[in-house]
């Protein structure tokens, strides 16, 4: 029995010894998501009209010997882009009672040049006439960047010290 007695009194101290040995300083990791600021640039595309101006407008009765009383109708188109390139106007002539007729012309207009689109259309003499007109320019393709940042966030390991005891190493607590 005195066995058992001093084999529970060496486990009691043991345990006690084990229990007040120092604790040991340990690095543990952690992840941890951190922000930046990260620039990038957007290339945006988009289409842009030629800008221009309508200079002049008219309507003139003409008489010719075969082809009798017509109107002519013209607006000049002034362009105010950068470069030439073909546009599209459509001229429409009415009379009290509704359309007369419709012509599309098609011209090349240098930059900063006027032309004179004009359309004939065949009419009786006297007739009370009204002109409309609709310029469609040509499109040209424009690129623009823009600089942005965002905020990014990437992951990154970090090291706090904690303090263990014998035990929980053993265990692996």
């Amino acid at each position: 029995m005195v066995n058992k007695s001093i084999i529970g009194i060496i486990m009691i101290f043991g345990i006690l010894g084990i229990l007040n040995l120092p604790l040991i300083e340990v690095q543990e990791p952690y992840a941890v998501l951190e922000p930046h600021r990260e620039s990038y640039t957007t290339i945006m595309i988009y289409n842009q009209y030629f800008k221009y101006r309508v200079v002049d407008t008219k309507i003139e009765e003409h008489y010719g010997v075969e082809r009798g009383v017509f109107h002519i109708m013209s607006i000049g188109v002034l362009n105010r882009h950068t470069d030439g390139e073909q546009f599209l106007v459509e001229l429409r002539l009415y009379d009290k009672d509704g359309i007369i007729g419709r012509k599309t012309i098609r011209e090349y207009i240098g930059a900063g040049l006027i032309t004179t689109f004009s359309a004939g259309f065949d009419t009786e003499e006297d007739q009370y006439v009204r002109g409309e007109y609709t310029v469609f320019p040509p499109i040209y393709e424009k690129q623009l960047s823009v600089n942005q940042t965002r905020t990014a966030y990437h992951l990154v390991t970090k090291y706090k010290i904690i303090k263990k005891s014998h035990i929980d190493l053993w265990f692996g607590i």
